[in-house]
């Protein structure tokens, strides 16, 4: 991680939460230029991943902002930008 509360932070927790939901993932293959849906993660899966990690960080992120990302280390920029 490059810095205390930055971006791979948020990216470890959605990674962490990612892995949770879906176990059969291989931890290896869940990297910052893939995204969820490249990975074979249903959209009620994804939300669960969005939610859980929202909620871990105490943050409220507007839904198009959300959907504008297309990777996971996009995702974790957008979260990291409203913490």
């Amino acid at each position: 991680m490059t810095s205390a509360g930055g971006p791979d932070e948020v990216f470890a927790l959605v990674r962490t939460h990612l892995l949770a939901i879906r176990p059969d993932l291989v931890a290896d293959g869940v990297q910052p230029d893939r995204s969820m849906r490249e990975l074979g993660v249903n959209s009620l899966d994804r939300l669960d991943v969005v939610v859980a990690t929202l909620t871990d960080l105490g943050v409220d992120v507007p839904n198009d902002e959300l959907a504008a990302a297309t990777d996971l280390g996009e995702l974790a920029e957008i979260i990291h930008r409203h913490r």
